[in-house]
């Protein structure tokens, strides 16, 4: 006993079980922005986004549904849909869209815009870079 209190091997199992998801959460969003940059580095757009998804899927989870996040998520995410769809050349369009420059300069905008919105949602959530505490002036 340490300080009159019984051992809990239940809330220490929880415990460790908690910091065990907290560093498999780590890894996964590391090994997803590291892909993110390559893919996004390498001019494959369509792959950047689909690896963006992927990182909302991981955090989304812990967003309120119909909350301003959600909100502001998909207003970002259906201008990334819009402009993908003036692509006339789906498969491989990163590599050369001649006559699509605008629009291709658009969606490299629109995906640095959702990048952003995500590493920021992650540190705000804590799960990042930056831990931002909700007393914190965020915005």
């Amino acid at each position: 006993m340490i300080d009159d209190k019984p051992y809990d091997a239940d809330s220490e199992i929880e415990k460790l079980s908690k910091i065990n998801a907290a560093g498999l959460m780590n890894l996964t969003m590391k090994d997803l922005w590291d892909k993110f940059y390559r893919s996004f580095g390498s001019l494959q757009y369509h792959k950047a986004n689909i690896i963006l998804d992927c990182i909302w899927i991981e955090l989304g989870g812990d967003v309120i549904a119909n909350s301003p996040v959600q909100t502001d998520f998909d207003k970002i995410e259906l201008a990334v849909a819009e402009n993908f769809s003036k692509f006339t050349k789906k498969v491989g369009f990163e590599q050369n869209n001649i006559g699509e420059e605008k629009t291709f300069a658009k969606h490299y905008r629109l995906l640095i815009k959702k990048a952003v919105f995500l590493r920021r949602l992650q540190n705000k959530q804590g799960k990042g870079t930056a831990y931002v505490n909700e007393e914190d002036d965020w915005e």
